[in-house]
């Protein structure tokens, strides 16, 4: 899909990768992945959301009731196009600050919740369909999560032939077949 875009620039799209980041919640069951993700989730207190939704709605949402459904706001000169979008979602599922805040703060990344299986199932989807070359795997938790992730997740990945069992290169560069560019003290 993305990947058969033209490249800028007249760049060869084999010299682009899109690695997109996702959170992974990976448990035994998909019970206990949704668990790990709601245990999270409640971590999260408004009081850090709250600022994070007022850049992206460009006004001063520590003013709006947070229990509340999101009142009309103002046109501002920032970023119309992503105000829009945010008061098209609070709209149309009838979101409260509190709740479109939550959304706004989960929306940096990606997230995939389940078993190594069903983990796998959704990066091998991602990969057939070449909507990406990759993945930047975001940790909820450090060691836990990573743990998770390694023992869990890579191995049915490797199993499938999706991952690496070895790497030759000496940089990530290298390993995901990049030319090095050409710098401008080379000329």
């Amino acid at each position: 899909m993305l990947k058969t875009v033209p490249a800028p620039g007249g760049r060869d799209p084999s010299a682009i990768k899109i690695l997109p980041a996702n959170q992974v919640y990976v448990g035994a069951t998909h019970a206990e992945a949704l668990a790990k993700k709601r245990y999270m989730d409640n971590l999260v207190h408004i009081e850090s959301n709250i600022p994070n939704l007022s850049i992206r709605l460009g006004v001063d949402c520590s003013k709006f009731d947070p229990d509340k459904l999101l009142p009309d706001l103002p046109t501002t000169e920032q970023g119309q196009g992503n105000q829009r979008e945010w008061v098209a979602l609070a709209r149309r599922e009838k979101l409260t600050v509190r709740e479109l805040a939550k959304r706004a703060a989960e929306s940096g990344t990606g997230e995939m919740v389940g078993t190594p299986t069903e983990i796998a199932d959704q990066m091998e989807a991602w990969l057939m369909e070449e909507a990406c070359d990759g993945f930047i795997i975001v940790f909820h938790t450090v060691p836990d999560g990573y743990e998770d992730f390694t023992t869990l997740v890579v191995p049915e990945l490797q199993r499938r032939g999706l991952m690496r069992t070895q790497y030759t290169g000496n940089t990530l560069r290298e390993n995901i077949g990049l030319p090095r560019p050409i710098s401008h003290l080379d000329k």
